[in-house]
């Protein structure tokens, strides 16, 4: 995403208001990637997904029609 500055370069006529909204969204994006960090949900969780699951499921029927 580019930034307020990026896009008034780009748009030196730009109103106000857009510069202002780019700022605020810039400062949103910030904090939740800070808050991300912090808490530690950037890395993959450690159970297993649903579809492993699934997969899992499917097999064990399979392996019980098979006898």
């Amino acid at each position: 995403m580019r930034t307020a500055s990026e896009y008034l370069r780009a748009n030196p006529h730009a109103r106000s208001t857009t510069i202002a909204h780019r700022e605020k969204v810039a400062a949103t994006v910030e904090q939740l990637q800070r808050e991300i960090a912090a808490k530690g949900m950037n890395t993959r969780p450690r159970s297993e997904t649903t579809v492993r699951k699934m997969m899992r499921g499917i097999a064990a029927l399979m392996a019980r029609a098979k006898q």
